[in-house]
């Protein structure tokens, strides 16, 4: 069992988290869903606005981010697949 004070700093990481992720959404103009899933399937939208190193760098913090809060949220007793949640909206766009 957590002890309060690892919870709290637990809970406060993962509203850390979810910020940054936020910014990630405001920066993109798009759910971090959207983004993912655009960068695995039509990325050209997003290269006419941005650069691919700075797109493929905020996929891997993106990707970095979903995984440190998955395995906080499981530290709290939360069983969480935000990976599989991605994968789940994917849609092929290619034949």
């Amino acid at each position: 069992m957590l002890e309060l004070e690892e919870r709290r700093e637990i809970e406060k990481r993962i509203r850390r988290i979810n910020e940054e992720i936020r910014k990630l959404e405001e920066k993109y103009g798009m759910s971090y869903k959207e983004f993912y899933n655009r960068v695995e399937g039509e990325i050209s939208p997003l290269l006419e606005k941005f650069d691919i190193d700075e797109v493929m760098d905020d996929l891997q913090r993106l990707i970095t981010l979903l995984d440190e809060k998955e395995k906080l949220l499981k530290k709290l007793g939360v069983n969480a697949n935000l990976f599989a949640e991605l994968d789940e909206d994917w849609v092929r766009t290619f034949p």
